[in-house]
């Protein structure tokens, strides 16, 4: 190790165990936030966010951090990654400390506003399982329209906040240089903004044939459903508030199937299978829905020694084993990063890294032979299960046009946030999803009502690279084990932990992608699972 190596050691074993103490800091005080959602616990979660942000903003570290690159003297790969990634960490907060208080308060008003609020329908409080329900099971047209525009009513209490955050985010931009918040945001990820937009256009372009075959099946079967003509079918005919998942999925016909089964327990007996023990991460988890609680569902990792959790609110159907199936994906890849790593790179290499394996392994969810082996259906649900099988590749066409709606209306959103956003929104689902902008709603903020807007900003585009990271995992697993689903096949677990999990963030998200499937990221593979179509 030369002198450049060593002093840069010693920056690191002073700096980073105060990143840690306050990473865990922020990490448990938003699990509070999350499972109770008292007063007291947001303003902790301020204090503590701002905290952790201020270690980021001491400008002779910077600095030094910059010397140490630009000298050439660090060439341990391990150092050099953490260099990368301090940088990063660094550029994304030389910003003054009263800005940073203001955006941590702003976005800790925006997680409390979303989490707590509970839309009405009918004069009664609903919860977004409610809501869900009722997208399944009402054939009624007008009884879905006014769900569907109970499930938007949260966007007009988060629209004036969200626009605030978005001036304030773009105030941060501006100062460190950049032109707006999404910019900043795509290039202190490790993204390039320019070719995830061109990846997206290419996504639509070599999908559309599949895309216009699928409108017309959607149509008509969702007018023959709703006993209406095709040209009266609204957003709310689909199968969810934001139209971003197959309406012609028949899950809820298989809750009657889930009754009285232990969904949970059979998403960790799929991961036994595989040679992964989710039993601690369930030991921590909060699982079940109740009042004050975070209505949706996440995994976390506490301290980057093993303290993976799970948020969820688990009913005994499909749709909370598929949500449990992911958000075990997203454990079991935390759980298995090689211990042994500094600190700093004890994590994913990329939010899209770890989007991958938590949507390859929900997609087995959807395997009709993988639910059989699970929960022991018999042959008269067979045919049930393999149209369920058959809707993955729906949905996931289905949820493509869908991405492409949500980010680029955030670069338009950026850009110019006083604009009529709600126009811009309509717009994009029109060109988009081939959703006729329903009347009446000029004035309403239906863009808003969107929890990755306000509190996720400029990341829905990882789920997308995700779902064309995860086809080409799964196809390299298929041709290795020979069978369609990994269930039972340990061999499919272990090359999750050596080629994927054990490494962090040892690597930039695109070289890890080249390691574990051979090939750069493409849209071939993920094309190539619209075949059914």
């Amino acid at each position: 190790m030369n002198q450049g190596e060593q002093n840069f050691s010693a920056f690191l074993n002073n700096f980073i165990p105060h990143v840690a103490r306050e990473e865990k800091r922020v990490n448990t005080v938003w699990w509070r936030l999350a499972t109770v959602g008292d007063a007291g616990s947001q303003e902790e979660y301020v204090k503590a966010m701002a905290d952790y942000r201020l270690l980021f903003t001491d400008h002779a570290n910077y600095d030094r951090l910059v010397n140490f690159q630009n000298s050439g003297t660090i060439t341990n790969p391990l150092l050099v990654r953490q260099l990368e990634r301090l940088i990063l960490s660094f550029r994304g907060n030389m910003l003054p400390p009263d800005l940073i208080q203001q955006l941590a308060t702003q976005d800790a008003e925006l997680e409390k506003t979303f989490g707590s609020f509970r839309p009405k329908l009918n004069g009664k409080s609903v919860t977004d399982n409610e809501i869900a329900e009722s997208f399944r099971t009402v054939n009624d047209v007008s009884m879905r329209k006014q769900t569907w525009e109970s499930s938007k009513q949260v966007g007009v209490v988060m629209a004036p906040l969200i626009r605030k955050a978005v001036k304030l985010r773009n105030e941060s931009a501006h100062i460190l240089g950049y032109p707006n918040y999404f910019e900043m945001a795509y290039r202190l990820d490790e993204l390039n903004p320019g070719t995830v937009l061109s990846v997206f256009d290419d996504l639509a372009f070599n999908s559309e044939q599949q895309w216009k075959r699928l409108q017309v099946e959607i149509s008509n079967k969702l007018a023959k459903r709703f006993d209406v003509s095709p040209d009266q079918l609204g957003p709310w005919a689909w199968a969810d508030p934001f139209s971003q998942h197959d309406p012609l999925e028949n899950s809820i016909i298989l809750n009657p199937l889930f009754k009285g089964q232990d969904v949970v327990a059979a998403a960790a007996m799929f991961y036994e299978s595989i040679g992964m023990d989710v039993g601690g991460v369930i030991s921590r988890s909060d699982l079940y829905e109740r009042t004050g609680k975070n209505p949706h569902a996440f995994c976390i990792h506490m301290d980057r020694g093993g303290d993976v959790r799970v948020l969820a609110n688990v009913k005994p159907q499909f749709y909370w084993f598929s949500t449990m199936m992911h958000e075990l994906g997203h454990a079991v890849y935390d759980m298995f990063i090689n211990p042994d790593l500094p600190w700093l790179l004890r994590c994913p290499a990329h939010t899209l890294t770890t989007e991958a394996m938590a949507i390859m392994v929900q997609k087995y969810a959807q395997h009709a032979q993988t639910l059989k082996k699970l929960f022991g259906f018999g042959s008269d649900a067979d045919g049930l299960l393999e149209e369920l099988e058959r809707g993955y590749a729906r949905d996931q066409l289905v949820f493509s046009r869908w991405a492409n709606v949500v980010v680029r209306f955030e670069k338009t959103m950026y850009e110019d946030p006083d604009q009529d956003l709600q126009a811009v929104w309509w717009s994009l689902v029109q060109k988009y999803q081939g959703i006729t902008p329903p009347t009446g709603r000029k004035n309403a903020s239906d863009w808003a009502a969107k929890v990755h807007i306000g509190t996720a900003p400029c990341y829905y585009q990882n789920y997308m690279l995700g779902y064309l990271f995860s086809a080409q995992i799964d196809a390299v697993l298929t041709k290795m084990i020979g069978d369609a689903s990994i269930l039972g096949h340990k061999v499919a677990g272990d090359f999750l932990r050596k080629n994927l999990f054990a490494h962090g963030s040892c690597y930039r998200w695109d070289r890890l992608v080249t390691l574990v499937t051979g090939k750069p990221l493409g849209s071939e593979d993920w094309v190539s699972t619209l075949h059914s179509i």
